[in-house]
């Protein structure tokens, strides 16, 4: 194995890994069961609050994205005003990626996700798992399809 094929199979057993650990927990989640304020039994079968919090730490991740792009920037612009003082020649603005072209998707996967994990709630999580998998078939199908 080269060191390409092996840093895929860690790729792929470390998505497998915490795909299960995800969909596990998740199902955990939904079938635990508190004493409520009255003392009474209450299951907790909240998978909007488990989409919401899984979003939560996705836009985390953003923070330090922004701040390492904030960093490049400055360096970016530091180089140039000393590249104008040497007498160098500025390269052109780059362009700027039209970030509401994201939008639509993001709103598709915030609804896929919300309706994956109330489906969590009414079956198994092994049919769930399968069914998960599945888009990737279907997925490929459709643009093999779509392409030719």
């Amino acid at each position: 194995f080269d060191k390409m094929s092996l840093f895929t199979i860690a790729l792929v057993v470390g998505m497998l890994f915490t795909g299960t650990v995800n969909t596990v927990t998740k199902k955990m989640q939904n079938q635990s069961v508190a004493p409520g304020i009255d003392l009474r039994p209450h299951a907790f079968s909240h998978p909007w609050f488990q989409t919401f919090v899984m979003f939560v730490g996705e836009a985390a991740c953003l923070i330090p994205f922004f701040i390492g792009r904030w960093r490049d920037q400055r360096a970016k612009r530091q180089a140039m005003s000393i590249g104008s003082i040497n007498g160098a020649a500025k390269d052109g603005p780059e362009p700027e990626v039209f970030s509401l072209i994201f939008l639509l998707p993001t709103m598709c996967d915030l609804l896929g996700t919300s309706l994956a994990g109330i489906a969590l709630v009414f079956i198994p999580a092994s049919v769930w798992q399968m069914l998960r998998g599945s888009v990737i078939i279907f997925g490929y199908v459709t643009s093999y399809f779509a392409h030719h």
